[in-house]
């Protein structure tokens, strides 16, 4: 009996063992660990693009140097100011964000390596933006140049534009980008840069623009429907505006300071005012109440000789390859005048309104615009003058007017090498 027992037991030890022995020989292998890793870029030239991508791969090994399949790798830059980087598996990909130096390590395990990358944005294109796309006349803009790199991110600190209008006509550049408008029309501003071994250009277009007209007269039609129309109308300073009364009687009553008279209660007629000051002048029927209003907008007074140039003088036209144009507005009993001009033989030594004379005749000097020595052939002049200025003690200042709207006075710049005047513009209403 006792010898039964003990072989049971023997065989359940037995058992056991060998049981045992089956779990040891089925356990998992360790994982490999890296020994050595070797991190590879596609180049290790500079990035030159902000924007720019590098790729680079992963190599680790265990000990025995053998490849290991599907190692455990992370990806660092040490500037993500400069390089910013992500990676998957043993792969990853830096991205340039901004200039300067940066490492990229790749780590497994304890086994690192590493990459040093420069970022150096080169130039590649030029872009230029006017800061107003229009310029009055002897109105200035400044242009903005930017260099940028292949992928059109500015390079910041560049020097080193050249700007060149290709209508100097119309508008005039300076070195350092200030376009000056000198007469109506249009110029391509072009901007350059030589820079890294490369040239490029950059355009800009810059419209020059001469006041717009303002008509003398306006006409409302005072109706049966108890309406003004139109209630609104603009019209130039000493304009007039006439009201056009239909069958239902109107009155036309001011309630602005400096109104002409008030128009009765009419039928069937049409009246005219004079207005002599800008202004904005508000009127109603005071027959229908504040429902039957209008306005009358009344804009300074001016006159522009947008066309100045050899051509235009007379008794004989001159070859000079100058031109300008001049603007005057009146305020009160003052007139300010812009002159713009540009390509002159020497600096102007005269500038003068003549009158009275249409584009074809010479006439004397009425008004005296050069106060101060002009050094330059292209530029702007800009001053004041009133009725004392007045040259002939026979021509008031609203005599003046009237020749300067009527085309009978005209702008002349003198020079040296044009004593008699070198460009010469007839004077209009805008």
């Amino acid at each position: 009996m006792r010898r039964a027992v003990r072989s049971v037991v023997f065989a359940l030890f037995a058992a056991g063992a060998t049981a045992c022995g089956k779990s040891d020989s089925g356990s998992t292998p360790p994982t490999p660990v890296a020994a050595t890793i070797t991190l590879t870029p596609a180049s290790t030239a500079s990035l030159v693009s902000i924007g720019e991508t590098r790729a680079m791969t992963a190599v680790a090994k265990d000990a025995s140097g053998t490849v290991l399949a599907a190692p455990t790798v992370t990806f660092a830059s040490s500037n993500a100011a400069v390089l910013s980087v992500v990676g998957s598996g043993t792969t990853a990909t830096a991205t340039s964000t901004g200039n300067g130096s940066a490492t990229i390590t790749a780590t497994s395990g304890t086994a690192t390596s590493s990459v040093n990358f420069v970022v150096a944005q080169a130039f590649a294109t030029v872009a230029v933006t006017s800061a107003t796309p229009s310029v009055p006349i002897g109105g200035t803009t400044a242009l903005t140049a930017t260099a940028r790199d292949a992928k059109g991110v500015a390079i910041t600190g560049t020097t080193g534009f050249t700007f060149a209008s290709a209508t100097p006509t119309a508008a005039i550049v300076s070195a350092s980008g200030i376009v000056t408008g000198i007469a109506p029309g249009a110029s391509v501003i072009t901007t350059s840069l030589t820079k890294d071994g490369v040239t490029s250009t950059g355009t800009a277009t810059v419209t020059v623009i001469a006041p717009a007209p303002t008509p003398s007269s306006a006409t409302i039609a005072a109706t049966v429907g108890s309406q003004f129309t139109p209630p609104s109308v603009s019209i130039a300073a000493g304009g007039t505006a006439t009201w056009d009364f239909a069958s239902l009687t109107h009155n036309v009553t001011f309630s602005t300071a400096g109104s002409p008279t008030n128009i009765a209660n009419s039928a069937s007629a049409s009246v005219s005012r004079t207005f002599p000051t800008a202004g904005t002048y508000a009127y109603i029927c005071t027959i229908h109440g504040s429902g039957m209003s209008g306005t009358v907008t009344v804009g300074a007074l001016g006159f522009v000789a947008p066309t100045m140039n050899g051509a235009n003088e007379r008794p004989a036209a001159n070859t000079t390859t100058g031109n300008g144009s001049a603007v005057f507005s009146v305020a009160g009993s003052t007139v300010s005048y812009t002159v713009a001009f540009q390509g002159l033989t020497s600096a102007p030594t005269g500038l003068h309104i003549h009158a009275p004379g249409n584009a074809n005749a010479a006439a004397a000097v009425i008004v005296d615009l050069l106060t101060t020595p002009q050094t330059n052939t292209s530029g702007v002049l800009t001053g004041t003058f009133s009725a004392t200025n007045i040259r002939n003690a026979g021509v008031s200042l609203d005599s003046l007017f009237v020749l300067m709207r009527n085309g009978n006075a005209y702008v002349n710049i003198h020079t040296t090498a044009n004593p008699g005047g070198e460009v010469r513009g007839t004077l209009g209403s805008p």
